[in-house]
């Protein structure tokens, strides 16, 4: 009896610490990517929206009522839904996380607020995200600062259907899908996809000098 009382004791010791620590580490990851995502966000904001930079020759108050829509309020943070998406990294320690956040909705503690922030990105719900094994977050879709990803994939320009599933990963902003090679115009390759976000026929244009840059028309 003692020995079976041991070792359903040592069952759940073990059972806790495996099961326990990953919890903790998700938690630890998720909160990381809540903090860099909501800082890139704001940051591109600052640095894209409009509003900020037709003022910023005008007085302290018109560049300070510009930053309001912009800026969270003080103790308040971006509500975000972070998740492991359903899709793989040609770097399999790479680990990738959906974000959405939906409308700007701020975290206050004791409220939530719901600012219109005067601007408009679209679309504007939908980032994706990687990390690695050490931690290191690489922005990969949405409206932020996003790193450089093409050394990451076999990209062959003679190629187009080689840049498929980077197209996937790069418009994930956009719930792209049925990306098809449509033709090859000077140093520019022209895609077709749909759009599960717009709801809308898109238009993807990638050109042989930068392939970091992928353009979207609709």
């Amino acid at each position: 009896m003692v020995k079976k009382i041991l070792f359903i004791i040592i069952v759940l010791l073990v059972f806790n610490f495996t099961f326990g620590n990953n919890t903790l580490y998700d938690s630890i990851i998720y909160k990381n990517i809540e903090d860099a995502v909501s800082k890139n966000i704001f940051i591109y904001r600052v640095k894209n929206t409009y509003m900020v930079e037709s003022k910023l020759n005008g007085r302290f108050f018109a560049v300070q009522s510009s930053f309001s829509g912009i800026k969270p309020d003080c103790d308040c943070k971006l509500i975000l839904k972070i998740e492991k998406a359903n899709i793989e990294y040609p770097d399999p320690t790479v680990t990738l996380y959906s974000v959405y956040k939906g409308s700007e909705t701020y975290d206050c503690g004791l409220y939530v607020l719901s600012k219109e922030p005067g601007y408009f990105f679209s679309p504007d719900r939908y980032f994706l995200v990687g990390v690695y094994p050490s931690g290191f977050i690489i922005f990969i879709s949405g409206n932020f600062y996003l790193h450089s990803i093409k050394d990451n994939f076999s990209l062959d320009f003679n190629m187009p259907e080689s840049f498929y599933y980077y197209i996937k990963l790069k418009t994930f902003s956009f719930q792209t899908k049925d990306v098809e090679f449509v033709k090859k115009k000077g140093k520019n390759l022209i895609f077709k996809a749909y759009s599960e976000e717009l709801k809308k026929n898109i238009t993807i244009i990638i050109n042989k000098r930068d392939l970091d840059i992928v353009t979207v028309r609709w």
